[in-house]
């Protein structure tokens, strides 16, 4: 069981986080107006007790957007442009190998499939940007294991470009 001190700070917390509530909607009925809007409350994030914290209620509000650009609602690794086997070390191949998986759905998000090859683990990613040989390229194969990733190839079969490159042929890293 808790000690009364601590329920009672959760209880104080909760109580002025509600109330600063009331007193932004008074204001907004109220209809004060000022040049400068309303301070959101803080939030209190810090350890009440070693080894415990308090996760405040947070709020989000989302206006809606004007732009038709479907790029901005995909993760950051599928808006760049990226190269293949240029030996660069930004290239997508290179750029995420031997790196943790978490590194990996960080940029590009969850993959929109996945199979399984024993001990190893292959992940499909669609909606990619990729340049290899003068041939656009939008899907990409993820080989994972024991938590890393292993090898990056890009799917022959999302070719987007006729440069004399045989869309049929597995593009490997020189």
């Amino acid at each position: 069981m808790k000690p009364l001190s601590t329920l009672s700070i959760l209880l104080t917390l909760l109580l002025s986080l509600g109330c600063s509530k009331d007193d932004e909607a008074a204001a907004q009925e109220g209809g004060e107006t000022g040049d400068e809007p309303p301070t959101p409350p803080a939030e209190n994030t810090e350890p009440t007790e070693s080894g415990s914290t308090t996760n405040a209620p947070t709020t989000t509000t989302n206006a809606p957007t004007t732009t038709t650009n479907t790029t901005l609602n995909l993760p950051v690794g599928k808006q760049r442009q990226w190269t293949y086997a240029t030996g660069q070390q930004a290239d997508l191949d290179r750029a995420y190998l031997n790196q943790p998986i978490n590194i990996l759905t960080n940029a590009f998000g969850m993959p929109s499939g996945t199979q399984a090859a024993g001990q190893i683990g292959i992940w499909f990613y669609d909606k990619i940007k990729v340049d290899w040989q003068g041939t656009n390229y939008t899907k990409m194969n993820v080989w994972v294991s024991q938590g890393k990733v292993m090898k990056i190839t890009i799917d022959p079969r999302s070719a987007k470009g006729e440069d004399g490159v045989d869309p049929d042929t597995e593009p490997t890293p020189e």
